[in-house]
């Protein structure tokens, strides 16, 4: 699965994330919370990436910068 961390600015990181459960995961972290919304996509994700089905196969994420270690570790980039 792939995983891509960057810097927005200061304040901000983004995560782009392949696998679901580490997308629920860094939403929570986040303080998004575990939700799913009706179609099953984790809400609090910036954007939701679909295959050709319809079906969500990667999400991204931004976060607050001071959690960027616990987040690569998460998603597992160094």
């Amino acid at each position: 699965m792939a995983s891509r961390l960057w810097r927005d600015g200061t304040r901000r990181g983004i995560a782009y994330v392949e696998d679901r459960s580490v997308a629920e995961q860094m939403l929570g972290a986040a303080g998004h919370g575990p939700r799913a919304a009706a179609d099953g996509v984790p809400e609090g994700a910036m954007a939701v990436y679909l295959d050709r089905r319809g079906r969500p196969f990667a999400w991204q994420i931004s976060f607050d910068i001071g959690h960027w270690e616990h987040v690569a570790a998460l998603v597992g980039v160094g």
